[in-house]
């Protein structure tokens, strides 16, 4: 069995892992194009969209 991991650690990789999803804008310009996040809403909109729409069928 694997250790338990630290929370600590964890913390630290999902942080990094956030960060790596959604980049932030550290010079504060918004750019036209939707990012990583954008993009994520959007996909996960058109799922739900799809199944609502195939459950009620």
């Amino acid at each position: 069995m694997n250790p338990k991991p630290d929370p600590d650690v964890l913390a630290a990789k999902m942080r990094r892992r956030l960060e790596r999803a959604f980049p932030v804008d550290r010079d504060g310009g918004g750019s036209d194009r939707p990012g990583r996040f954008g993009q994520a809403l959007l996909l996960l909109a058109i799922g739900f969209a799809l199944g609502y729409w195939w459950a009620s069928h």
